[in-house]
């Protein structure tokens, strides 16, 4: 009789085991992720490319930048839909997929291949003020240090 008592206890625990850890698993994944890789026309890598996904229904945006093999990675993205995905870069034309839609820990590669654009800089205005720290009455002799003076530009050029 004991030979059966100590079966079936361990039957039952076996079972329990099971049924208590596939709970366990049921903790699992509960976002999405976007990877991809950013490149040139002629198939160069573009690192520091920005690439932003905007989750339309809730504005939520995120964003990453694509390392130097051009590789990136959106992780920890809302499942569901539907996401526009940005992607810029400096000197080339923005590119932007719209209506992408995710499932649940989905990871959806999407490449993307740049295309140049000139780019056209605008002029620079450079504003400032005249300060006394900074006044050409300063250009004498330090008091204070008496080895130390203080140099005009133009006397340094003479000295060549």
């Amino acid at each position: 009789m004991k030979p059966t008592i100590t079966k079936w206890f361990a039957v039952a625990f076996l079972a329990f085991l099971c049924i208590g850890t596939s709970s366990l698993f049921a903790q699992g994944t509960t976002t999405s992720a976007i990877n991809g890789k950013i490149t040139s026309t002629n198939g160069e890598a573009l690192p520091g490319a920005n690439i932003i996904a905007i989750h339309n229904p809730s504005g939520t945006m995120y964003g990453t930048g694509s390392r130097t093999d051009g590789r990136f990675n959106l992780l920890g993205l809302r499942p569901g839909g539907p996401y526009t995905i940005t992607v810029s870069f400096v000197g080339y034309k923005q590119d932007k997929r719209d209506n992408i839609t995710l499932q649940l820990s989905q990871n959806l590669e999407m490449n993307f291949t740049m295309v140049e654009q000139a780019v056209e800089v605008s002029g620079v205005t450079v504003v400032s003020e005249r300060n006394s720290v900074m006044s050409s009455a300063r250009r004498c002799r330090d008091e204070r240090q008496p080895g130390a003076a203080r140099s005009n530009p133009n006397d340094i050029a003479q000295l060549h």
